[in-house]
């Protein structure tokens, strides 16, 4: 038996209203399903997984900067800086590796990559460094300074005072210098995006349930620390 055009129309519109209300219903469900994600499943997706190539590569593009940062520093120390540094990284590798996410380098143009010349890649990472302490520490006012490093410079000026006998004028100096460079060394290592997935992993109680967020704020806290050591003696030669 054959079907009338007009039969045959109601057929297909009737089939396609079955579709599009299934199809409207398979929408619901999936909306419903990414409701029950954690937030922070959704920035993983545009984070890739550590691997050592990359992190060799952020090395290489980092150095420069600390070339940067050490090459007016008294040559007597050196030992100090370069074991001080492979602390650093070593810690920073470890926060890497623990939230599997493939390290980011911070700051260099996008036409500026690994396959550049030594003299290119330099000239960029002096660029950057010089922009950054200049926008914020020189180009400050004292009052500008104040609100935007108070809290660290208070603990450092004090304890710089007491230690070295230094006025607080020169304290407060040195340990504003010292909070800039620390705040530069922590954009080195974790540029923003890598950073708030640390903070977001550190107080995420679905974080807690699933992994080892103490050993993370361990590692968090060892490279905090070990920042500030290093941040102390280039602030003195800035």
């Amino acid at each position: 038996m054959f079907l009338s055009i007009q039969e045959h129309s109601k057929l297909i519109s009737k089939s396609q209203a079955v579709l599009k209300r299934l199809q409207n219903n398979e929408n619901l469900k999936k909306l419903e399903e990414s409701k029950r994600i954690p937030t922070s499943s959704f920035s993983r997706i545009i984070l890739e997984e550590f691997d050592e190539s990359s992190f060799v590569d952020k090395i290489k593009m980092d150095n420069s900067y600390y070339n940067v940062l050490i090459n007016k520093i008294d040559e007597n120390i050196f030992p100090n800086i370069q074991e001080n540094l492979s602390d650093l990284l070593k810690v920073s590798k470890q926060i890497y590796e623990h939230l599997n996410i493939k390290p980011k380098i911070y700051g260099f143009n996008r036409l500026v990559g690994l396959d550049e010349p030594d003299n290119i890649i330099n000239e960029s990472a002096t660029k950057v460094i010089n922009d950054y302490i200049n926008n914020n520490y020189y180009k400050l006012t004292s009052e500008q300074r104040y609100e935007k490093y108070h809290e660290i410079v208070q603990d450092i000026s004090k304890e710089f005072v007491i230690s070295e006998n230094v006025d607080i004028v020169n304290s407060v100096e040195y340990a504003t210098k010292t909070a800039v460079i620390y705040n530069l060394i922590e954009n080195i290592n974790f540029p923003l995006v890598i950073k708030s997935e640390i903070e977001k992993s550190l107080t995420s109680d679905e974080y807690g349930e699933l992994f080892e967020q103490e050993q993370l704020s361990n590692l968090w806290d060892s490279f905090k620390s070990k920042n500030l050591v290093l941040s102390k003696i280039i602030a003195a030669y800035i």
